[in-house]
């Protein structure tokens, strides 16, 4: 016999025997099924153990249900909260972007305004150039003029050295190419000038001039303070220069003897007899040097020189003040053999009427043999390339500007 539960009850199986229909034989019978209900407690246990675990997993489930509700609701309250946040600082980072927009477009702004300021100070600048420059180029061609002047006119090397030398101190500050091409011209123009030899017309003049002031003060042979007088046989006597001479000391008197010292009468009369000697040797002594500065004797060979009236020697004198007034235009003409032709006429005029032991008239002729010395034709050198250089740099500046 079997036992076996099913869902519903106790089934028990029990053997059977089986009797064989033909007589003679037997056999196994089959086993019947016996079905044996158990208690009602049983399934009591089974419902109330199911309804346990069941709340039990409902109740485990609820609580993490309430467990990942909590945690989804601070979640949710953090994620608001950083929402919350981002939406503030993104309302600060609008703002910012909105004040960095407001101070572009003002710095833009004064961007703006300065490129325009610094336009206008370019311009400026560039009309202040454009005229210093137009205004040292002005002041470089007057001097250039200046000194072509000089050099063409009169013939004045230091002249025209000063000038160009001003117009190169002109250019010396400036940094502009044609500036310093124009210098560089001018400079090489300055050493040509300082190569030639000196021949200062000025002086030359000057010194004529000087002569000329004296020709109504030289003195005559004949005058009263020169040596006049005639005398037979060629001789002259004339007074004496009118010009005190220099102190000459007194010859000194010769040794007398000893004065007697005794007060006898005898040693009285001896010292009277030596002052009475003494005292004549110094009146001779005077008298002769009164004698020796009243008269000279010399010996003359043309006596008429000496006899010259007053409408003669005006005559004299006009005459050599046009010789020499003849002599300074060809100076300043630059007339070199006229010149030395006039120079040696005054010269030979003055040594034959005029007395050249006086200072004055020694200092004349001694000016007019230095002035016959000097050089007066140079070939000088013309200031073209100056000129041109200049041209080229006050066209380039008009080209930039």
């Amino acid at each position: 016999m079997r036992a076996a539960a099913s869902g519903t009850g106790l089934v028990v199986s029990e053997p059977s025997i089986k009797a064989n229909s033909g007589g003679g034989g037997s056999g196994r019978d089959e086993p019947k099924t016996v079905y044996v209900q158990r208690r009602g407690w049983g399934w009591l246990a089974v419902s109330v153990l199911v309804v346990i675990v069941a709340a039990a997993g409902w109740w485990y489930m609820q609580q993490r249900f309430l467990a990942q509700e909590r945690q989804n609701a601070l979640r949710l309250q953090e994620s608001e909260s950083r929402a919350a946040s981002l939406e503030e600082q993104v309302r600060q980072l609008r703002d910012l972007q909105q004040q960095l927009q407001t101070r572009g477009n003002a710095l833009e702004t004064r961007v703006a305004e300065s490129s325009a300021q610094q336009e206008q100070l370019q311009a400026l600048y560039d009309d202040v150039a454009r005229v210093r420059g137009d205004a040292r180029l002005a002041e470089v061609e007057r001097a250039i003029t200046l000194a072509n002047q000089h050099l063409a006119v009169s013939g004045n090397v230091k002249g025209a050295l000063l000038a160009l030398e001003g117009a190169e101190k002109q250019l010396a500050d400036s940094e502009q190419s044609q500036a310093i091409g124009l210098r560089r011209v001018i400079l090489q123009d300055i050493e040509k000038l300082k190569s030639l030899p000196e021949v200062d017309l000025v002086r030359s003049v000057a010194r004529m001039d000087e002569v000329l002031s004296r020709v109504e003060t030289l003195p005559f042979l004949g005058d009263p303070d020169a040596p006049a007088a005639d005398a037979p046989g060629g001789l002259a006597m004339a007074p004496a220069a009118t010009e005190e001479a220099a102190p000459e000391e007194e010859p000194a008197e010769a040794p007398v003897a000893d004065e007697p010292t005794d007060d006898s009468l005898s040693g009285k009369f001896k010292r009277w007899y030596h002052d009475l000697l003494g005292a004549g040797s110094r009146a001779a002594t005077a008298a002769h040097e009164e004698f020796t500065s009243l008269v000279k004797i010399r010996r003359i060979d043309e006596p008429d020189r000496y006899l010259l009236g007053p409408d003669q020697k005006r005559s004299i004198r006009q005459g050599l003040r046009l010789q020499l007034l003849s002599a300074r235009i060809n100076l300043l003409n630059r007339n070199e053999a006229l010149f030395r032709q006039d120079l040696a006429k005054s010269v030979e005029t003055i040594q034959r009427f005029f007395d050249v032991e006086k200072p004055e008239v020694k200092s004349s002729i001694n000016l007019l043999t230095e002035l016959q010395s000097e050089p007066l034709q140079l070939k000088l050198p013309t200031l073209s390339d100056s000129m041109a250089a200049l041209a080229a740099a006050r066209a380039e500046s008009e080209k930039r500007f």
